[in-house]
């Protein structure tokens, strides 16, 4: 028995000294809004996906810019991280990502191939701060290659306490082919899609797809920006895999959908 309690001990001490705290100012990025902080955070994202644990991110500024984004990602996309662990991305109150150049956020994934279609045991938790965009009259046909926060082929994700406002994308939050997600204590204020587009391209504030189960609680999406073509503005669910879960206390401004 104590053999076996000194082998559990020296595995969770190797669990926990694999995981870490990376506090993107630690890695260079200065918050002050006018330095460019793309590649301290693409560096610092890439440490926690790679070893887990937190991502830290004190209250400053953050200019991220799609012109110098150089990260290769996956299948070349620079804007998606392949997690090989779980982790949390945690903002302090008025921590602001500054989204520029048509920076095309963060998308976290369990696995290389998509085809794969594996859900895996990780977890993603995003929590507290804020995502400016600063090109919502972006123009142009098709749906946006942007997010603020996706999650894919993961067991859970969970997002809380953010706030995102003027952001032209595909949607503010987003997941696809997780077991569960929720949504809890977010506000989310123009978030839209091609304005020029008269086709159903996106511009969700929150999007499931997908997705086994999922909870959206306490949460605000509005929209006060006039042009010819928003997208769908709200909150979507769809697909036969997206049945199980529930909106309350959400007030949306946009329409909330449920598609099979």
């Amino acid at each position: 028995m104590k053999m076996l309690f000194t082998i559990l001990l020296v595995i969770f001490n190797i669990a926990y000294a694999y995981a870490i705290t990376v506090n993107v100012k630690d890695q260079g990025a200065k918050g002050d809004g006018v330095t460019d902080d793309t590649r301290a955070f693409d560096r610092s994202v890439e440490m926690v996906c790679e070893r887990g644990g937190v991502l830290f991110v004190p209250n400053g500024n953050y200019r991220l810019n799609g012109l110098t984004r150089r990260r290769s990602g996956v299948n070349g996309n620079g804007y998606i991280f392949l997690m090989l662990n779980s982790l949390e991305w945690r903002m302090e109150k008025d921590a602001i990502l500054l989204f520029e150049n048509n920076f095309q956020g963060f998308r976290f994934r369990s696995l290389t191939d998509p085809n794969a279609k594996t859900i895996t045991k990780l977890s993603l938790i995003i929590n507290g701060g804020k995502v400016l965009g600063r090109d919502i009259k972006s123009k142009g046909k098709g749906n946006p290659e942007k997010w603020a926060f996706v999650g894919e082929y993961l067991k859970s994700m969970s997002v809380q306490n953010l706030e995102i406002e003027n952001l032209f994308a595909s949607a503010g939050v987003a997941s696809y082919h997780n077991d569960f997600v929720s949504v809890i204590n977010c506000k989310l204020k123009n978030v839209t899609g091609n304005s020029g587009d008269l086709m159903d391209n996106h511009g969700d504030g929150i999007y499931i797809g997908w997705t086994s189960k999922y909870l959206i609680k306490g949460n605000s999406v509005l929209n006060d920006v006039t042009t010819r073509r928003l997208g769908r503005i709200g909150i979507c669910i769809e697909y036969e895999k997206s049945k199980n879960g529930t909106v309350e206390k959400t007030l949306s401004a946009g329409m909330i959908g449920v598609y099979t």
